[in-house]
């Protein structure tokens, strides 16, 4: 499946990880882990990217999201081999930038854009206006 293909539809927070990240990817587990509990909508989704397209298979993911608790509306899956570089530069906004890791989370709206990225570790509250935000995107103006 294709990222825009994933997205589609919901309200989407995605973050970059690999499940043998012992710095910031446990703090961004969580992270998705508490959104996804507190937030418990249909509309928006959380879906955890590894980069570790040669190390992290589906099993080694759902162990990794158990360890935080597995919530509902809280995905994964591993980036293609040859897309990781690709994708990771589209994320970051930054093309040929040494390295693919980072704390950041990306958000994107109903109809498959990205419309935030935010800052390194960003707080449950900063994530949540931002969800909120990219909600209201291209919905009708109620009567």
């Amino acid at each position: 499946m294709t990222l825009a293909g994933a997205v589609a539809g919901k309200v989407t927070a995605v973050q970059l990880m690999f499940t043998g990240c012992s710095a910031t990817c446990p703090v961004q587990g969580a992270l998705f882990a508490a959104m996804a509990n507190r937030l418990r909508s249909t509309d928006v989704q959380f879906l955890s990217i590894s980069i570790d397209a040669l190390g992290d298979t589906p099993a080694a993911l759902s162990a990794w999201q158990a360890r935080f608790g597995q919530a509902p509306g809280w995905n994964a899956a591993v980036a293609d081999p040859a897309d990781v570089d690709q994708l990771a530069d589209f994320m970051k906004g930054v093309a040929g930038k040494r390295g693919t890791h980072t704390a950041q989370v990306f958000v994107f709206d109903r109809q498959s854009r990205l419309c935030y990225r935010t800052g390194d570790s960003p707080a449950i509250g900063d994530l949540e206006t931002l969800l909120s935000q990219a909600a209201q995107t291209l919905r009708p103006a109620s009567t």
